[in-house]
């Protein structure tokens, strides 16, 4: 049977995947359960004050303030030590950062997630968790609550 370049472009994607969880299982087995770990609403302090992030799939919403608030989409580098979160700005409270990418280091320690985040995109991404007494990176210690429409429910 002959087979059409469609049927042989599929069946060429497919040993690609499959290729690409063989030949990088680590990677791929560490990203599921960061991605999960992750889900939910958290909220707790950042580099200016009080500040809440919610994820939800690859989606990640910060908000600080009501003049001060990012939706983006995220991917995950769980091969880097630290682990890395690469976000790209979708919208933002004045569209001045949309398609802006912002890398973030990251550590979860059961309901408490820390990100390190540079302020400035000139300077390579943080390395560690320490603070940083020039503001040029930004800690946030976040800790996992029930959303508030979660909370409506009860």
């Amino acid at each position: 049977m002959m087979q059409t370049p469609t049927s042989w472009n599929w069946l060429r994607t497919l040993s690609l995947i499959a290729t690409l969880f063989t030949l990088v299982p680590n990677s791929f087995a560490q990203l599921a359960p960061d991605l999960t770990r992750l889900q939910g609403h958290w909220e707790g302090d950042g580099a200016n004050g009080k500040c809440s992030i919610t994820i939800e799939g690859n989606r990640l919403n910060f908000h600080e303030r009501e003049d001060f608030w990012y939706e983006t989409t995220f991917t995950l580098r769980t091969e880097t030590d630290p682990p890395q979160l690469l976000a790209t700005i979708v919208k933002d409270h004045d569209n001045a950062s949309v398609g802006s990418m912002v890398l973030v280091i990251y550590k979860i320690e059961g309901d408490t997630l820390t990100l390190v985040v540079s302020q400035d995109a000139e300077v390579p991404p943080p390395m560690g968790f320490d603070s940083d007494p020039s503001a040029v990176l930004g800690r946030y210690e976040l800790t996992r609550v029930k959303h508030p429409r979660e909370k409506e429910k009860i």
